[in-house]
């Protein structure tokens, strides 16, 4: 980035609280400048701070950054947009989806960035659409013929419940307001609808052991990195029962001995209040105690 920095303190998007404890600095790739990646000493939300001011966050979504020359160089959309990574990757969102929601279900991808997941649910005979921030982005995907509207969320330009299931793919550590985000998703989605998301696990032994060293720290772009534990209660404060799929035996398990003890009947779903509060709080314990903390939770629409 050639341009000078414009950095901004932030509080706690969570929780507000504006005390933090600074975990490490890390460079920035596009600039020598060291960003220091904290935590709130409150709830424990990892984010940059000071960070890039919401403007200079968007503008780096340029044609450079989708051709390899952002601050992610494994970026690169012509070289992406037949990859076998990519196609691998949408694969397994839809056969997750797929397994939950059938071909009838309306789709909202928000930054479908290279259109592997959109193109392959089209293929599979759903009905999917494209929010995309990058004006680069979304008008390569709409000459591909893909339905694809420019801009972020929050965004008048959906109607509320308008969709079954809204997808987000490596897509909520850029966003500079998580909450907010996470209410316009709500908002957009169906009663029954699913929020589908991916996303790096700051609480991986990865990320525990290499610190400013795991690839996923990306301090201009990656603005928060997010633990399961963390998401869950993000969930649940915008308005989302908090669900636990069967994708991880581990998680199979530990619903049968969280209704074993009355703490949950609705399947992989966690009940509101207190209950849910325990049950989430024991379902950390058990993901590192398992190794299983890489299962996070879904959203589905109250």
């Amino acid at each position: 980035m050639e341009q000078r920095l414009e950095l901004e303190d932030v509080k706690c998007n969570f929780c507000g609280s504006d005390k933090h404890q600074k975990l490490f600095s890390k460079q920035g790739s596009l600039s020598a400048h060291m960003f220091q990646i904290v935590a709130c000493a409150d709830c424990g939300l990892v984010f940059v701070n000071p960070r890039l001011t919401t403007q200079q966050v968007a503008d780096l979504y340029q044609q450079a950054y989708f051709q390899g020359d952002g601050f992610d160089g494994s970026v690169h959309y012509e070289q992406s947009i037949a990859s076998e990574a990519e196609s691998n990757d949408a694969e397994r969102a839809l056969s997750r989806i797929s397994s939950l929601y059938p071909a009838t279900a309306k789709i909202l991808e928000i930054g479908p960035g290279m259109g592997g997941f959109m193109q392959l649910a089209k293929n599979r005979g759903y009905a999917v659409q494209g929010l995309e921030l990058s004006d680069y982005a979304a008008k390569q995907l709409q000459a591909r013929g893909l339905d694809v509207l420019q801009g972020s969320l929050p965004t008048s330009a959906l109607a509320a419940q308008s969709f079954d299931v809204i997808v987000a793919v490596e897509v909520i550590e850029h966003v500079t307001d998580p909450m907010t985000f996470f209410k316009e998703v709500n908002r957009l989605l169906k009663p029954g609808g699913l929020f589908y998301y991916e996303t790096g696990n700051v609480a991986c032994e990865n990320a525990k052991t290499l610190g400013a060293d795991w690839d996923y720290i990306m301090p201009e772009g990656h603005l928060y990195y997010f633990s399961p534990q963390i998401m869950g209660e993000y969930l649940a404060a915008s308005g989302f029962a908090v669900a636990y799929p069967n994708w991880s035996p581990p998680q199979r398990t530990a619903f049968r001995l969280l209704r074993a003890m009355g703490l949950t009947d609705n399947g992989e779903v966690l009940p509101q209040g207190w209950r849910g509060k325990i049950s989430r709080k024991l379902l950390f314990v058990w993901d590192k105690m398992t190794g299983a903390n890489d299962a996070f939770p879904i959203g589905i629409k109250r």
